[in-house]
C-alpha cells in the first residue's frame, strides 16, 4: 500500500489511487468505524475458503455455462 507521499498525491489529485489500495483503505475505515469486520478477519476467512476450495475444478459445460468437477 502507499506511503504518506502517495496519500498526499492522491489527495492533491496528481496521482490516482489503485483500485486495490482504495478497497483496502475503505475496508479499514469501515472496520474502524464498526461498520464491517476487521480487514485481518476478512483476510483470514478468505484464506480459509481458498484452502477449502483448492481441490475444486470448474469446467465449461458450454460457452456460457460452468459446472463444478472434482
Amino acid at each position: 500500500m502507499g506511503d504518506a507521499r502517495s496519500v498526499a498525491r492522491w489527495e492533491e489529485g496528481s496521482s490516482k489511487i489503485l483500485p486495490v489500495e482504495d478497497l483496502v483503505i475503505h475496508q479499514i475505515y469501515l472496520a474502524e468505524t464498526g461498520q464491517r469486520p476487521r480487514f485481518v478477519d476478512t483476510s483470514r476467512k478468505v484464506a480459509k475458503l481458498k484452502r477449502r476450495l483448492k481441490g475444486i475444478v470448474y469446467k465449461a459445460k458450454s460457452k456460457h455455462s460452468w459446472t463444478v468437477g472434482v
